[in-house]
């Protein structure tokens, strides 16, 4: 991968669904955050683990396989 032609995109912390108002920092030390939430369907509690990871995005593509806004990971692959 050409680091030149990459970034990580991932905010300096973000809002969990559980509690309003509560952020998580993004740790470079420890880039995937993740937190216990609990699920209610159809009056069964179900708990589940919510992780969230900072994407590498391409910036100068030379070939894409697909629209959006952002060039996904998969991309990276033309560029190797």
């Amino acid at each position: 991968i050409d680091v030149d032609k990459a970034t990580l995109i991932m905010d300096d912390s973000f809002t969990t669904s559980k509690v309003s108002g509560t952020r998580i920092p993004m740790n470079n030390d420890k880039p995937v955050s993740c937190w216990d939430e609990v699920l209610k369907m159809h009056n069964v509690e179900i708990p589940v683990e919510v992780c969230v990871a900072p994407v590498l995005v391409c910036t100068q593509a030379s070939q894409t396989a697909g629209g959006g806004d952002n060039i996904s990971s998969a991309g990276l692959v033309l560029q190797i």
